[in-house]
């Protein structure tokens, strides 16, 4: 290995684990030494120089992933040459992407991950008592009266008491669960509600930083919408909590694996880099650089063909006369202007209309 040399300048980055970011400001003049032909080896450490176990390592040209080990290594076999980017995450630092070529030698990475102040995602427990349990805080740890819990797509709701605590009686299944508190940024956690027991979840609340949009208040609303409304034989609705118990890892496999259980029709191929709506729109992002950890809930609809270039998605599903489509624009209360953004960008790919919220 290298002598290691390290110049860091600390910034204050988003918190968004889904939005890699290039750091200029941190600079590493060492990396290890080339591991050999179809081969990429590489170290992670923070900007005091500790090496950080358990960093997401993906390469997403080729859809692999791996965690850096408790020294901070990783290692990659059967790597084609050429030239890919290399992304490192992990909760509670900046994520970093780098560029490395992969040559006769091989190809050779080290990354200075930046300490970030984070919301800590939801935590999930099991108890005793059944139903939906638990407790709503802000980042400094103060209990939050008066927060919206609202299962989505159904009628059962609550409001936190002094404490931040809440209860909802729900039968067991699978739930998305909205978190609303005027002043924060809304929450979404999935919850699988076991026969024999209770769910209770732990929920920090970040202060808005900037004032939605009209069209970004009401996304959750939609949602809500969308799964009561929504045609079970023509669309799918994974939870994070679902994702973990399949056999995938991107994004995009859950989509195809949806996507062929619902569609009906000679087409049945989804590509990897079509893009889905972000977190209710007007946001877009391209489903091949997701993970399963990077999404709470993704929807998938059967909607491969596009309208034709001479017609809006507004116009062909209200145009007189003409054939119902078999899609969620034409069935679900949801405003047209955010699926048409993912619509209109998928026009030279295979893809269908996809709804993927960010955790």
């Amino acid at each position: 290995m290298r002598k290691l040399t390290v110049i860091a300048l600390l910034y204050t980055f988003p918190a968004l684990a889904q939005q890699p970011q290039r750091l200029p400001a941190v600079v590493v003049s060492g990396t290890p030494d080339p591991p050999g032909p179809r081969k990429i080896a590489g170290i992670v450490r923070d900007t005091f120089a500790i090496p950080l176990d358990s960093v997401e390592i993906s390469i997403i040209k080729l859809q692999r992933r791996l965690f850096s080990k408790s020294d901070g290594t990783f290692r990659f076999e059967n790597v084609p040459p050429g030239e890919y980017d290399v992304r490192a995450r992990r909760i509670g630092y900046g994520p970093q992407i780098r560029t490395l070529v992969v040559d006769t030698a091989g190809g050779a990475v080290a990354f200075m991950l930046v300490p970030i102040t984070q919301v800590l995602r939801p935590v999930v427990t099991t108890v005793s008592r059944g139903g939906l349990s638990g407790v709503v805080g802000d980042t400094a740890f103060t209990a939050l009266a008066g927060a919206e819990v609202k299962v989505l797509g159904h009628e059962q709701y609550a409001v936190t008491d002094s404490f931040g605590a809440f209860h909802i009686s729900i039968r067991p299944g699978s739930y998305m669960v909205s978190v609303k508190q005027p002043g924060f940024n809304y929450r979404l956690v999935s919850v699988i509600v076991p026969p024999d027991s209770g769910q209770s979840v732990r929920v920090t609340l970040a202060p808005l930083t900037r004032k939605p949009s009209n069209r970004e208040v009401h996304n959750v609303d939609d949602f809500g919408k969308r799964l009561a409304w929504r045609n079970h034989s023509h669309s799918r609705v994974y939870t994070h909590a679902e994702l973990v118990t399949m056999d995938v890892q991107w994004v995009w496999e859950a989509v195809r694996k949806g996507f062929n259980e619902i569609h009906v029709g000679p087409n049945g191929w989804i590509d990897q880099d079509c893009t889905a709506v972000a977190n209710g729109g007007p946001d877009t992002t391209s489903l091949e650089k997701l993970t399963v950890d990077d999404v709470e809930s993704v929807e998938i609809y059967d909607m491969v063909r596009p309208p034709p270039p001479t017609m809006s998605a507004r116009q062909q599903v209200r145009r007189p006369g003409g054939p119902r489509p078999r899609s969620p624009l034409a069935i679900d209360p949801v405003p047209l202007n955010n699926a048409e953004l993912a619509v209109w960008s998928n026009m030279t790919r295979s893809c269908t209309l996809v709804y993927v919220w960010l955790r």
